[in-house]
């Protein structure tokens, strides 16, 4: 099983932001693998972009939080992440890469099958509109 090292701490920065405050980082795959990704302090998140009509079933965080920072930034990067943001081999991801390693770190924080059935499927049908926006290898 993979492992994540650190907690996620973040702060409130504006209505429906957050900022980490420590970085994190993500051992893909399994806990021994030397592909590792790191969020770094500094990185803004609104977690999981839910939206509205789905908030009562599925809230914005909750067990999936720790998942969210880690795709808001594969995202953000268009998954080509700079230097000092991984370990090892890998440092390019596709979408849906960085679609599994959200779902990866999900079942990893125990998030009930349903809910992550149903935010890895709206990932899969929507999420190019938030990954094409942004420009690979973006500077940090």
């Amino acid at each position: 099983m993979a492992r994540i090292l650190g907690d996620l701490i973040v702060k409130n920065v504006g209505p429906g932001l957050w900022e980490v405050m420590e970085d994190i980082e993500y051992h893909v795959g399994h806990e021994n693998s030397d592909e590792v990704i790191i969020v770094k302090k500094g990185l803004v998140t609104d977690f999981a972009s839910i939206p509205f009509g789905l908030r009562n079933i599925l809230p914005k965080d909750g067990a999936w939080s720790v998942g969210s920072v880690f795709h808001d930034q594969c995202y953000r990067f268009r998954g080509v992440l700079p230097e000092g943001f991984f370990r090892g081999p890998v440092m390019v991801y596709s979408q849906k890469d960085c679609d599994k390693i959200f779902d990866e770190i999900n079942q990893l924080k125990k998030v009930s099958w349903w809910q992550r059935t149903l935010i890895y499927s709206a990932l899969r049908l929507f999420g190019w509109i938030s990954f094409s926006k942004n420009k690979p290898g973006r500077k940090v």
